[in-house]
C-alpha cells in the first residue's frame, strides 16, 4: 500500500496532468519515488515508457513495475525484450541513439529527471509530443546551473527530508565532526563540474 505522502503526491500529479503535460515530483532518497511512479504507471493504464539514465537501474525499475502487475519490456543497449508490452523500460543512450527503435507512449516517466534539462534528453522528450511527462528526483538541480523549466511545466515536492523523518520513514541521523580549528580552509580552492578539484581538496585537506 501506499503511505499516506505518496498517495498524497500521486493524486497531486493527477490533478496537474488536467491542466499540464509535465510535472517534476521531487521526494528524497528513500522516500519511494519508483513505487510513486509504478503507482502512477498502473492508474494511467495505456503506453508508458519509464526512461532511466543508467544500466544498472534497468533491471531495478523492471522489478518494481511487475511487482505493481504491469507487463515490461526492456530496450537498453542489445538489450531489446518484450518490448511490444504495454510499459518499457529503457535506457536513455539508446533511445537517443535509435530513434527507429523507439516504443510508442503515452506517459513518459523519467527517473533522475534532473538530467531531462540536457540536449541530449531533449531529443528523445521531443519525439513524444503528446505524451504526459512525469520527471522522478531527489535533486531538482543541475551543476550547470540550467533549469528544468525548460522540461517541466510543474514542480511538486512528495516530501522533505524532515517530514520523512519525523514520521519514522527514516532513521534520525547522528554527526560527529572535528573542533573547527582543526577543518581545513577550503577558500579559494578550484572547483570543476560543480564540486572541489579532488587533487586540491586532497592537498588542502
Amino acid at each position: 500500500p501506499l503511505r499516506d505522502y505518496q498517495s498524497r503526491s500521486v493524486a497531486a500529479v493527477e490533478a496537474s496532468w488536467t491542466t499540464r503535460r509535465a510535472v517534476c515530483l521531487v521526494a528524497p532518497t528513500g522516500s519511494g519515488k519508483t513505487r510513486m511512479g509504478s503507482e502512477l504507471a498502473v492508474r494511467h493504464g495505456r503506453r508508458v515508457l519509464w526512461v532511466t539514465h543508467r544500466v544498472e537501474l534497468v533491471d531495478q525499475s523492471r522489478d518494481a513495475l511487475e511487482a505493481v502487475g504491469l507487463d515490461v519490456g526492456v530496450l537498453v543497449g542489445r538489450r531489446a525484450e518484450n518490448t511490444e508490452a504495454n510499459t518499457v523500460v529503457a535506457g536513455w543512450q539508446t533511445l537517443v541513439a535509435r530513434a527507429h527503435v523507439r516504443p510508442a507512449a503515452d506517459l513518459i516517466i523519467v527517473d533522475e529527471c534532473h538530467h531531462a534539462a540536457a540536449d541530449e534528453w531533449r531529443v528523445v522528450l521531443d519525439a513524444y509530443p503528446d505524451a504526459k511527462l512525469l520527471g522522478l528526483t531527489a535533486t531538482p538541480y543541475r551543476v550547470d546551473g540550467r533549469g528544468l523549466r525548460e522540461a517541466f511545466d510543474e514542480i511538486l515536492v512528495a516530501a522533505t527530508v524532515g517530514d520523512l523523518i519525523a514520521d519514522g520513514y527514516l532513521a534520525r541521523p547522528r554527526t560527529w565532526t572535528v573542533p573547527e580549528s582543526h577543518r581545513p580552509q577550503l577558500k579559494g580552492l578550484q572547483v570543476l563540474g560543480g564540486d572541489y578539484a579532488v587533487p586540491a581538496l586532497e592537498k588542502r585537506v
